[in-house]
């Protein structure tokens, strides 16, 4: 993406028309699904997503496409490591804006 505008490229919009592809999109489902994906800031079930999803999805894919989506803040946590240490874990909530 450019960074000076909200308009992608080319190459970005090949790029970004790949990785929302209803089967990239699919089979990113599935595997949170499979792993029994936990809920992220906004505590939201995979039953609850699958839900927003459906009545939101077409609507920030096309914003993400147009390079108009505008993600809401990150909220970050320390998590502990199995050494002893922590490290930084970001997650995001999704906007319907």
């Amino acid at each position: 993406m450019n960074n000076t505008s909200n308009e992608y490229n080319q190459t970005d919009r090949d790029l970004m028309a790949r990785v929302l592809s209803n089967h990239n999109i699919g089979a990113a489902w599935q595997h949170v699904k499979r792993n029994k994906g936990a809920a992220g800031i906004d505590n939201m079930s995979i039953e609850e997503f699958n839900h927003f999803a459906k009545l939101h999805w077409l609507g920030i894919k096309q914003q993400l496409l147009s390079g108009t989506y505008q993600p809401l803040p990150v909220k970050r946590v320390m998590i502990p490591k199995p050494d002893g240490g922590e490290r930084m874990l970001g997650s995001l909530l999704l906007s319907t804006e």
